[in-house]
């Protein structure tokens, strides 16, 4: 039982790490600090789809717009919530495998 609750609880702190990585990574480029070309864009888009699925709320936020109390609120939500998605994946992952093992 110990080792399912550390296999998510990582995998929450994973799914975080990767939305907080994305969200930065997006303000750098929406406010052009960091180039990029149109493929490379679209590219970054379809890859936080999939990494983040959670981003969809980010849709609220202007891509310029300053970080408020209620924008960095969506962010958190946002960031959390990819962290309960990647932590529910692992423990549905685990619960597979060992009843998997049992037939």
């Amino acid at each position: 039982m110990k080792w399912t609750i550390k296999t998510a609880v990582v995998s929450a702190v994973i799914g975080m790490s990767i939305a907080l990585s994305l969200a930065v990574m997006w303000r750098l480029i929406n406010f052009e600090y960091v180039s990029v070309t149109r493929e490379a864009y679209d590219m970054l888009s379809g890859l936080t789809l999939i990494l983040c699925p959670t981003s969809f709320v980010l849709m609220e936020v202007g891509p310029r717009e300053a970080i408020t109390g209620e924008v960095a609120m969506i962010y958190a939500e946002v960031i959390v919530s990819n962290g309960l998605v990647y932590g529910v994946i692992a423990l549905l992952a685990v619960t597979i495998f060992r009843v998997s093992k049992r037939f």
